[in-house]
């Protein structure tokens, strides 16, 4: 099983003094620190358009700061492998694991397959779950079929590395 490690932001990694820290994840999947929220932006699409908000964002506990990829037999087996990590001295992360999958049925990219060198900047992109993406409501075909579609336009143009959806 394949598993999303998800370490969330705290005021350490908002003031960008854990950037380095590397988390225990599978040999040959990617793994990334990310900047802090000053750095990005958040895009809230509604009836009304898309309003883009600048950083850096209230609320650190709901942010990520960084992610990498596990396998493991078992979300048990997954848990009991990051109870082993050792963080940096005077951290105290919080990590959530996902097992990772689209429950619509929507392959992912594969990042192994992805070009290991790359010259511009990565961004990652993430999209924050509801109460119907947490129930694992049916998501409609078309709107499936659509994401499958970008995507496959996206590694094609090699500017989409990997990509996943994450299981309630």
């Amino acid at each position: 099983m394949k598993f999303v490690l998800l370490r969330k932001a705290d005021r350490r990694t908002e003031a960008g003094l854990d950037g380095g820290e590397t988390l225990p994840v599978a040999a040959g999947f990617p793994q990334a620190a990310l900047q802090p929220s000053a750095h990005g932006v958040r895009l809230q699409f509604g009836a009304n358009g898309i309003r883009v908000a600048p950083g850096p964002f209230e609320q650190a506990e709901d942010l990520v700061a960084g992610f990498g990829y596990l396998e493991a037999d078992s979300l048990r087996a997954a848990t009991a492998q990051l109870a082993r990590w050792s963080p940096q001295p005077g951290a105290a992360p919080v990590l959530e694991l996902r097992e990772s999958g689209c429950p619509g049925g929507l392959p992912g990219i594969d990042p192994s397959a992805a070009p290991q060198a790359c010259t511009q900047p990565r961004f990652m992109v993430m999209l924050l779950s509801d109460a119907q993406l947490e129930a694992d409501a049916p998501t409609d075909p078309l709107r499936l079929d659509a994401m499958a579609a970008r995507n496959d336009e996206s590694v094609a143009a090699g500017v989409l590395v990997a990509g996943d959806g994450l299981k309630s």
